[in-house]
């Protein structure tokens, strides 16, 4: 009679317990006053959410919009956002750092060759090289050298870093492209006015507004003077330094 006691006891406790959870819609874990949906309270150890590698990640048939995981090829934290409308398209996005990347250009050749040709507009060959490359989901893939894919919309700060040979009597632009449009106010001029060829570095920062996804980012020469000859080189002023970028998203 005890043992039944007891029994129907915890039968008319259980429901209870369960009322008070529906009621209140908050689960406690290591506190008995929740103040969340799911309040985690601990002074001695942390919590672990699902922890995939990039091709475990991607065989997720129908992830969940802000679906989270870490990422234990890239290690970082990433949240999933599907694809708004037709302009756009799902990516993980990270959220653990500052991402960034940079390139330099080939430290094979010394010289790119005219980039202001007759079409009077040029993408220069500057992303030949990475020094690094914080996510390669964000940051890539380059195209011939010359262009390198955004995968998110936000905002970019781009530095840019270039060495060039400009010959006697041409004058040109340096300018910021994306996809196919001017994509920055910021340009660099290289002018001269010499009797004869002569070396210039051009550098500048832009922050830059990317709306869409998959953006093809490059830098172009555009010629003022028709039949200019602008290059870019490695070894100016008979020094060894490489043309550079660096692209940061900051939001």
């Amino acid at each position: 009679m005890k043992n039944i006691y007891r029994f129907g006891k915890s039968i008319a406790i259980v429901p209870f317990f369960l009322g008070m959870l529906i009621a209140n819609a908050q689960v406690g874990i290591g506190t008995t006053s929740p103040e969340a949906a799911l309040d985690i309270s601990g002074t001695d150890s942390g919590i672990l959410i699902p922890r995939l590698t990039t091709v475990q990640r991607d065989a997720i048939t129908v992830p969940a919009d802000g679906m989270m995981i870490y990422n234990t090829d890239e290690h970082v934290f990433q949240y999933y956002i599907p694809a708004i409308n037709s302009a756009t398209t799902a990516l993980w996005k990270s959220i653990t750092r500052t991402p960034s990347v940079k390139y330099v250009s080939s430290p094979v050749t010394n010289s790119s060759g005219d980039l202001s040709d007759g079409s009077g507009l040029t993408e220069i060959p500057i992303f030949n090289f990475p020094s690094w490359n914080d996510d390669t989901d964000l940051f890539g893939p380059v195209s011939g050298g010359t262009s390198i894919t955004i995968a998110e919309p936000g905002r970019y700060r781009i530095t840019f870093n270039g060495f060039f040979e400009v010959a006697a009597g041409s004058s040109a632009i340096v300018q910021i492209f994306a996809n196919t449009s001017v994509a920055s106010s910021a340009t660099a001029t290289l002018t001269n006015t010499g009797s004869a060829a002569g070396n210039f570095s051009v550098n500048f920062t832009e922050i830059l507004e990317l709306s869409g996804t998959n953006t093809s980012l490059s830098f172009r020469v555009r010629e003022i003077n028709t039949g200019s000859v602008v290059e870019l080189v490695k070894s100016p002023f008979g020094i060894a330094t490489f043309s550079g970028v660096i692209i940061e998203k900051i939001n």
